[in-house]
C-alpha cells in the first residue's frame, strides 16, 4: 500500500475544512466561522451579536476570542460595550471560510484568516502581523516592520514589508520564546512611527497590531489569542 505524507500545510487545511463542518445548533449549516480581535484600549469588555444571537460575550481589551461558528451568507454584526452599540458591520461569508474582524481605536474591519489560525507550536512563541487600514491614506503608506526577537542581538531584526492601506491578517510566525521589540518605519527610512515590546512565553500566541487613526498616526497594540 502506497502511503503519502502530509505536510503541515495540507493538515491545517483539512484542519480548517472539518472544523467549518462543526454543527451549531443555533445555526442551520451551511456554516463559517468568525473570530474577533480587540485592539481598541477605549472599550471596555466587548459583545458581538449576529442578527439576535449573541456569539461573542464580554471579549476584554488586549485579546482575541477563539474561532466562533457562524452561519454562512450575509450576516449582520453588532457589537456592544457597557449595553451600547459600539459598532455594526455587515459581511458575507462563504461557507467554511474563515474571517476576522478587528475592532481598532476608529475602524472596524474584516480580513480573510489564513487557516492555520490555532495551528500554535507548543515550545515556540507564535506571533502574527494584523493591521488595521485606517481613513487616512496621507504618506508614508508604505512600511518595514523591523521585529527583534530573542536570542539575537539588539540590532539583528527581522524586516519585512507592509501596506497600510490594506487590511491584513498574517499567518504566524515561530520564534524562541522570550521578549520581542516591534518598530514600524517608512519603507526604506529610519523614522519610528510606532513601536511596542512584549513577552511572548512557550506555546503563547500573540498579534501586533498596527493601526492608525484618522490624523494618520500609527499605533502598535499587542492582543493575546487562546
Amino acid at each position: 500500500m502506497n502511503r503519502t505524507a502530509l505536510t503541515p500545510l495540507a493538515i491545517a487545511l483539512i484542519a480548517a475544512v472539518v472544523a467549518g463542518c462543526v454543527e451549531d445548533k443555533r445555526f442551520p449549516a451551511p456554516t463559517s466561522q468568525l473570530k474577533v480581535v480587540h485592539a481598541a484600549p477605549a472599550l471596555g469588555a466587548v459583545d458581538v451579536h449576529v442578527g439576535d444571537n449573541a456569539v461573542i460575550s464580554a471579549l476584554p481589551y488586549g485579546r482575541s476570542s477563539g474561532l466562533t461558528i457562524v452561519p454562512a451568507g450575509a450576516l449582520h454584526l453588532t457589537f456592544r460595550a457597557g449595553g451600547n452599540t459600539i459598532a455594526q458591520l455587515d459581511l458575507t461569508l462563504i461557507p467554511r471560510e474563515i474571517a476576522a474582524v478587528t475592532l481598532g481605536a476608529d475602524t472596524v474591519q474584516i480580513s480573510p484568516v489564513i487557516p492555520d489560525t490555532g495551528n500554535a507550536i507548543s515550545n515556540r512563541a507564535n506571533v502574527r502581523m494584523i493591521n488595521i487600514a485606517g481613513k487616512s491614506t496621507a504618506a508614508p503608506t508604505l512600511l518595514g516592520v523591523l521585529l527583534n526577537f530573542p536570542d539575537v542581538s539588539a540590532d539583528s531584526v527581522a524586516v519585512f514589508g507592509l501596506d497600510a492601506t490594506v487590511p491584513s491578517h498574517g499567518p504566524l510566525m515561530y520564534f524562541n520564546p522570550g521578549s520581542f521589540r516591534v518598530r514600524i518605519v517608512p519603507s526604506g527610512g529610519r523614522t519610528v512611527l510606532a513601536e511596542a515590546e512584549f513577552n511572548v512565553a512557550a506555546g503563547q500566541k500573540k498579534a501586533i497590531v498596527l493601526s492608525r487613526d484618522d490624523a494618520g498616526v500609527y499605533a502598535v497594540k499587542i492582543v493575546t489569542e487562546p
